[in-house]
């Protein structure tokens, strides 16, 4: 996904933004078969609720099934200032699938919510725009099989 943002007025914007990255896998409440993974040591912000999901290391891991009212909230940094580390692998070891997230700005913010239907990693991004100016930015989504080679 490519997008473009271009400053028509007069003064100059600053702004973070993030993706939702909205997903339920297979009709299925977030659990222990979702392991979230990014390629730096999580610094967490905000931990999520001891007894629903954790960050250990460079993993967010659900601890047990969602269902009825429980909510997953967490926010972390511990990523650089290098585009690199805006990949986000979240593999489901049930189905043997996996999804893989790039970007090609800099994060600025983590976040991971997560109902008894959906959950979504929200990596945030700094814009500066200048008034005339535009800019741009991409993510990338590759869904793989847990299986196959380089996942």
């Amino acid at each position: 996904m490519e997008h473009r943002l271009k400053n028509t007025g007069k003064r100059a914007i600053e702004t973070d933004l993030y993706d939702h990255n909205f997903l339920a896998i297979d009709g299925q409440a977030p659990g222990p078969d979702i392991t979230i993974r990014v390629p730096f040591q999580i610094a967490p912000i905000h931990p999520p609720e001891s007894d629903l999901a954790e960050f250990t290391g460079n993993h967010i891991r659900f601890l047990r099934q969602l269902r009825g009212e429980d909510r997953v909230y967490g926010s972390f940094h511990g990523f650089g200032s290098s585009p690199s580390d805006y990949d986000i692998r979240i593999e489901d070891a049930r189905l043997g699938s996996g999804l893989r997230i790039t970007g090609d700005r800099p994060l600025s913010n983590v976040a991971v919510w997560a109902i008894r239907s959906v959950f979504a990693v929200e990596p945030f991004v700094t814009l500066s725009i200048e008034p005339g100016k535009a800019v741009t930015w991409r993510y990338q989504y590759t869904f793989y099989r847990l299986d196959s080679p380089g996942h």
